[in-house]
């Protein structure tokens, strides 16, 4: 049988158990068939027994998937333990997954629903997965491993972190920030696959989307490199994170600036910086020509984002101008920008009210004696005679000894 024609490659499946699940962890697998109606669910220990029961299973257009997160070993008590169950009742969730164990980047070619992607599509996204690699290098994080997914490419940072809010949060901010560095109209970054229980394509099955034509193929999943068998710290998750541009501009209460307010695009063509406009799932991204900091720099060296929120960052991927934030390309074309606006901030709000200078007053005794008194003072002072008058209500002028005089 042809390669085009069969649901899995064995030793490429073993290859992949041993990468991703080594040492007898348990995994789930899950079978899709296409018409979505059957979905086949097994917990498996070891490659062997994978491929005995994907031999038996009973379907031939099913697009098959792994977990990826460390699945508790409750789950392998589960109807499905060593073989699968159609449409189990049970499969891995977000409180089945003890922590995460790969970070988990998915380079896609943009097309239409159910369509394989096309061979020039695919090579768009090595050398996209490519330039991830370099950048993700120059961070700090060990080497992947790295995939093809049959439609795209496929890059799975070892991690080592709890299955808690605060580390779903991290891994959600991670794809955001390389969504927005290397996502365009052509290719995206895959924002969702954040969650705890997320499922990979099983690499060693075929990737079936729509028909299977000269110009969309189907084509068999594969693993192209191992990468380190060290997990990469999470100081490093905490670094790509810190990329992300901040929702208000610092310092905002004296500039007078607010990102939302700020025509981005405007300013671009004002100072006749060449830009070419890319959407990502969260904004907007301006593709400059060249770096304002290295004209050496042209291409896709260079971006100005700016996100939903209107916060405004950017970056150029070469190393010596990495540390450039947005605000020193402003000051570049605008060196005193924020400066001046500080001058006219102070202006406007020490002209609202003039200072008035009054003369500086002494305290002087007032007919020989002093304005205040100490405790002595006033132990000494006479106190005058007190008189009361009747009132004429018995009670009264039995407690109060009458209504005082002169009150």
């Amino acid at each position: 049988m042809a390669i085009g024609q069969k649901l899995f490659e064995p030793d490429e499946i073993r290859k992949t158990i041993n990468v991703i699940k080594p040492e007898g962890e348990l995994f789930e697998v899950r079978c899709l068939e296409a018409n979505g109606r059957k979905v086949y669910s097994g917990y498996f220990k070891s490659p062997e027994s994978l491929v005995d029961q994907l031999c038996k299973l009973n379907s031939t257009d099913s697009n098959i998937y792994i977990t990826l997160g460390k699945v508790k070993e409750e789950c392998y008590s589960r109807e499905q333990r060593e073989k699968f169950v159609m449409n189990a009742k049970n499969t891995t969730n977000d409180n089945d997954i003890v922590g995460y164990k790969w970070l988990f980047i998915d380079v896609d070619p943009q097309r239409p629903a159910g369509v394989s992607s096309s061979e020039v599509q695919l090579q768009k996204a090595k050398e996209r997965g490519n330039q991830i690699y370099v950048f993700m290098k120059n961070l700090g994080f060990n080497d992947p491993v790295t995939a093809l997914s049959g439609n795209g490419i496929h890059l799975l940072y070892r991690i080592q972190i709890a299955n808690n809010e605060d580390n779903k949060t991290l891994v959600k901010k991670c794809l955001a920030t390389l969504d927005m560095f290397f996502s365009d109209d052509e290719l995206k970054i895959d924002t969702t696959n954040f969650n705890p229980s997320r499922i990979c394509k099983l690499y060693g099955t075929m990737a079936r989307k729509g028909s299977n034509t000269e110009q969309n193929p189907h084509r068999l999943s594969h693993l192209l490199s191992e990468g380190s068998r060290e997990p990469t710290d999470r100081i490093y998750l905490e670094k790509l994170v810190a990329m992300i541009p901040e929702k208000e501009e610092k310092p905002q209460k004296y500039n007078n600036y607010n990102p939302k307010e700020f025509d981005l695009e405007d300013w671009l063509q004002r100072y006749i910086i060449r830009y070419r406009k890319a959407g990502y799932s969260d904004g907007t991204k301006f593709i400059l020509d060249e770096c304002p900091f290295d004209s050496n720099h042209k291409g896709k060296d260079a971006c100005i984002f700016q996100t939903r929120s209107g916060a405004i960052g950017f970056h150029c991927f070469h190393n010596s101008c990495s540390d450039k934030t947005w605000q020193d390309v402003r000051k570049l074309f605008e060196p005193d920008a924020y400066e001046k606006r500080q001058q006219e901030y102070e202006r406007k709000i020490y002209s609202r009210q003039p200072v008035i200078q009054r003369p500086i007053q002494s305290i002087v005794p007032v007919q020989g004696n002093p304005v205040f008194f100490t405790a002595r003072n006033i132990l000494d002072l006479q106190v005058p005679e007190e008189r009361f008058v009747k009132s004429g209500i018995a009670d009264i002028d039995k407690k109060l000894s009458g209504l005082k005089k002169d009150m």
